[in-house]
């Protein structure tokens, strides 16, 4: 697991470094942000199955950046691999299991049977095959970092949750592997963190843009 622990971290690394220093809202003060999340992550490995859950519905800041393909939801999963990667591919430490037995502090990506893996890969395979199409529609693919629905980059913004899920599913893996309840608790946790904080949203939007208990003007949150 180490070389490819050390491939996927720098892939990551190098990935969400780059959507950082191209973020519309002040790029310098993301980078930061990027770097001290790295140190984080790295520090306590689980800590992201609290956050992520809980900061998805309210950090999509769209309206204000302009960027509908690359989101911050995706540079926080990619610092999120990026440490996790990292620490996976840190020098094996072995911890004393119950039983008196031992096992690796970071295992690697087993406990998903072959099964479950090939029809995540074939999903993942027909997804690609879809962006593929999208592109085509779009009359070919070209990069920007402001394209809206109807050009080429929004096959990529339709297509690339599969890939990020994929890549922090050995990180869910390992945690489970080592601390089951814990992470199954933290995980819960940022859930219900998350219902609450898409709950305040509408809430919020619902009184800025109808009214609270105004139910016969057409809106979607």
């Amino acid at each position: 697991m180490l070389l490819p622990a050390v491939v996927l971290a720098l892939i990551s690394g190098a990935t969400g470094l780059a959507l950082a220093m191209h973020y519309p809202l002040g790029p310098a003060v993301m980078t930061a942000l990027v770097l001290a999340a790295w140190g984080a992550f790295f520090a306590w490995p689980q800590l992201w199955l609290l956050l992520v859950p809980a900061l998805l519905p309210i950090i999509g800041l769209a309206p204000w950046t302009g960027w509908i393909t690359f989101e911050e939801v995706d540079i926080l999963i990619l610092v999120v691999a990026a440490s996790g990667y990292a620490r996976m591919a840190w020098p094996v430490r072995t911890n004393t299991t119950g039983d008196g037995s031992s096992r690796d502090a970071m295992p690697g990506m087993s406990g998903v049977s072959v099964l479950a893996w090939l029809l995540a890969l074939l999903f993942a395979a027909s997804t690609l095959v879809a962006v593929g199409r999208g592109f085509a529609d779009a009359g070919g693919f070209s990069f920007g970092w402001f394209q809206g629905y109807l050009e080429p980059m929004n096959s990529v913004r339709l297509g690339k949750s599969i890939f990020l899920a994929l890549l922090v599913l050995p990180l869910w893996q390992s945690a489970v592997r080592q601390q089951p309840e814990r992470a199954q608790r933290l995980l819960a946790w940022g859930l219900m963190l998350g219902l609450a904080g898409a709950a305040m949203a509408t809430v919020w939007e619902r009184t800025a843009f109808t009214g609270l208990l105004n139910f016969s003007t057409d809106y979607r949150t």
